[in-house]
Order: C-alpha cells, then structure tokens, then sequence
C-alpha cells in the first residue's frame, strides 16, 4: 500500500507521530486488516545497529481496534515492554491498549462508556462492531479489576469533535484552572504552527482532564460527561414546542448524526414540509409531530435525543452570551482605560476593575478584556443592570 493510502488509514485510524503505519496485512478470507505500526526513532536504530531487533525482550504486541467497515483490525506494535511503558507513561494512545489486553484503549472505552450509559451488551456490539463476547469480556474484566481509569470512561472519546473545538477555541469552555489555562494556550500555539498534530493534542488534552478528574469537576459537566461522584437527580425539564433548537434542525441550521434509517427518512420528510410560506401555527404542529414522533420512539433513539438536548443548551448558551459583545468591542478597553462609567453598586465588580487596571502592562490588554468579559459571562443574573447599560452604550456608538 502507498505512502499515501497509509497516510489516509493513519488519518483514519487517528495514529499520530512519533508513530505511523509500517505496514498493512490483508486477509480477504478472514475479512480482516493487520496494522503494522512503529516509531520514528527505530527508524535510525535499524539503519545504525541491528542490537535493537535482536533484543530478547523485544516483543509483539497485539491489540483488537475499530472495525475498517466489514473488516475487523489487529494493531501490532513490536518493541520491549519498557519501551513501551516509556512511550505511553503520561497516556495510552487510543490506537493501543494495555500489554495485557487485547483491546486497544478506543475500544475499552467505547465499550465501557456504553455500559455507563446502561446499553446492553448486544446494543454496544452492534454500535461500535466487536463481538458480543468480547463486549462482555471488557465489561466484566472492567468490573472485577475495579480499573482506576473511571474518569477515562465517564469522558467523551478521543474521537468527539469537542476536544479540537476546545483547542481551536471553538467551544466555551469556562475554567478557573491556570495550568488548564495554559496547556490550553499551549496546544492552540502548537496546532497554529503546526508543531504537533491534532490527534496528538487531543490525547494530551484529554489525558490532563483524566489526571485532574478532582479538580475539574465544573469543565467535566460543561463537555457532557457524567458526573464522578453520585447527586441527586435533577428534575427534567422537556423542550417546548416553540424553543428553537426545533426550527434549527428543521430548517438544517443543524443536523442530527443517527444510524437510525426511519429517523432519517422522517427528518428529511419534515424539513421538505417545513417551508418559509408556512404561518407559525402550521410550523408549531410539524414541531408538535416531531416531539411526538421522538416520545413515542424513545427506546430507539436514545442517541439522537441526547444530542438533541446538547444542541438545545448549545442555544441557549449562545442566545445568553449573545447579550454580551464580544471580546474585540472598543467598550471593554474604554472601560478598563475609564473612558466610560457604569452605575454599579456591585462590589466584586468595582474590585475587579481595580485589580485589572492595576495589572495593565504586566498582563496584556487581550487577557485583561477576557478576564473582565468573562466575569459579565459568569455572573449574568446578578449583573442584568450592568449588561444593559453595555449594551445601550454599545448601540449609542453605532
């Protein structure tokens, strides 16, 4: 296979340097890939020595991956067991797995955040395309060992699109943590110049939430993953009719990602019904069908009505942070260089506004307008006055 038809599985695969794909084995008959993966630095160790490769310790290790559509995949990787160790000390990628499984870490944790989410043995297998028994041997070695990697499992997978948005700056992730603040800054800076891939970002970024489940129990529920320690329920609230993650999906402004053919054989009917010609009260009762479409359908769509509550507090987010201008506005620097005065009788407020003003100089001005922005962002019920008189401001300079 050629260098660039490796290049396109690695991508696929989510294999990242120092590793790549050294070759691929095809057994038509048993419908199966063999992925030969190695490290850069053998590379230079085979052309100068041959010791290396004759080291008694050196070994072949074996994991089972993601299926390759109708193709199951084995991941081989051959070194010595501290090498390996040496390599995967601060993560394991997700393309390899422990020395004593037989699975690769994407698989374990695809299985296991399934069980989490109480799917049973065989939905999981049909999901993600291992053996029912295989499922069950992750599930119960998973159980009997009391594995330490639960914050692994509760997180979403190295393959969620939410990771590169947290890199890229493209979801609003609120922390008060300033050495997640910094790895942030860092990741961002290496994947602008290029210095390190995305999927390699992902795993460190991922492997730092792992490390510091304790710490980072607020950025845990704003990526959606379950809470670590047990609460209390809270009450359910149902979307209205008139919320407009509705209109969103309907009008495709967002899509639903399902493997359930007749949910999308409905979807694509109701978008085709649901035109601009049609009165609000015509528009309600497609929304109205829907809902009852989902009600009455709920065992099988349990994916699709997960995301369908994300993308509803997405829109709410952004409809809250939407009354606040962003970053770039002149208001923020004309506030912080007293240009103009709010009526507050805030404290925290007041304080703050010293305390920034007095760091002007040591800290630039893009971390001094976010650091003021953010506290209006995290304090937005409290501060309503203060909001409005931004924005009134805002729209007497337009």
């Amino acid at each position: 296979m050629d260098k660039l038809r490796l290049k396109d599985v690695e991508n696929l695969l989510g294999i990242y340097p120092p590793f790549f794909i050294k070759e691929i084995g095809i057994d038509e008959n048993k419908e199966s890939f063999l992925i030969k993966v190695d490290e850069e630095n053998n590379k230079t160790k085979l052309s100068i020595t041959s010791r290396f490769r004759e080291n008694p310790t050196t070994k072949s290790f074996r994991w089972q991956h993601i299926p390759l559509g109708r193709f199951s995949t084995l991941i081989e990787f051959r070194t010595t067991p501290a090498n390996y160790n040496r390599l995967t000390h601060s993560v394991i990628p997700g393309f390899f797995g422990k020395l004593d499984s037989d699975f690769t870490r994407q698989v374990t944790d695809s299985v296991l955040l399934g069980h989490n989410k109480k799917l049973d043995s065989k939905t999981i297998s049909e999901l993600i395309g291992i053996e029912e028994e295989s499922i069950t041997k992750i599930i119960l070695a998973a159980e009997s060992a009391k594995l330490d990697n639960q914050a692994s499992s509760l997180l979403p997978l190295e393959t969620d699109p939410i990771w590169i948005k947290i890199i890229k700056s493209e979801f609003p992730l609120k922390t008060k943590s300033n050495p997640l603040r910094m790895l942030l800054h860092k990741l961002e800076l290496a994947e602008l110049k290029g210095e390190s891939s995305l999927q390699e970002s992902v795993s460190t970024l991922r492997a730092f939430f792992i490390k510091n489940k304790a710490r980072l129990k607020s950025e845990y529920v704003q990526i959606g993953a379950k809470n670590v320690t047990p609460t209390a329920a809270p009450a359910k609230r149902a979307l209205k009719p008139d919320h407009p993650v509705w209109d969103s999906i309907l009008i495709g402004k967002v899509s639903i990602i399902s493997s359930n053919l007749a949910f999308n054989l409905y979807i694509t009917r109701l978008k085709d019904l649901y035109s601009d010609d049609l009165t609000s009260a015509e528009k309600r009762e497609i929304v109205i069908d829907m809902m009852k479409y989902l009600k009455k359908n709920m065992s099988n769509l349990k994916a699709e009505l997960r995301s369908i509550k994300q993308l509803s507090q997405s829109l709410e987010e952004e409809s809250r942070n939407a009354e606040i201008p962003d970053s770039h506005h002149n208001i923020w620097m004309n506030l912080l260089d007293d240009k103009i005065k709010l009526n507050t009788n805030r404290i925290n407020l007041s304080l703050l506004l010293v305390k920034i003003r007095s760091q002007r100089g040591q800290t630039s001005n893009e971390q001094c307008v976010e650091e003021l922005r953010q506290f209006f962002i995290e304090n937005q019920r409290t501060l309503k006055a203060e909001i409005n008189q931004i924005n009134q401001l805002v729209s007497q300079a337009i």
